[in-house]
């Protein structure tokens, strides 16, 4: 099982589709934080400089260091930005 966390470090939406199926998809308030878990998690975001990602317990870091969008994929083999 792959593990995502999300911290807001800005106020923006963001979306979570575990196993192919949407989990959330609505805005994250600046300084909450969330985890989802399963086989495979897709994130995206229209605000990729208003997240912090942590992946499997590891710092990924700014998901993006400008205000654009992003997606990415998260399976036990790792993160993999897609966009």
């Amino acid at each position: 099982m792959a593990r995502v966390g999300v911290h807001a470090v800005q106020g923006a939406y963001f979306g979570v589709k575990i196993n192919g199926v949407q989990r959330f998809w609505g805005p994250m308030a600046a300084g909450t934080y969330k985890t989802w878990s399963g086989k495979s998690i897709t994130i995206s975001t229209r605000r990729g400089n208003a997240f912090r990602i942590h992946a499997d317990g590891a710092l990924i870091g700014m998901f993006s260091r400008k205000p654009v969008r992003v997606h990415a994929v998260i399976t036990p083999n790792g993160f993999k930005r897609i966009s």
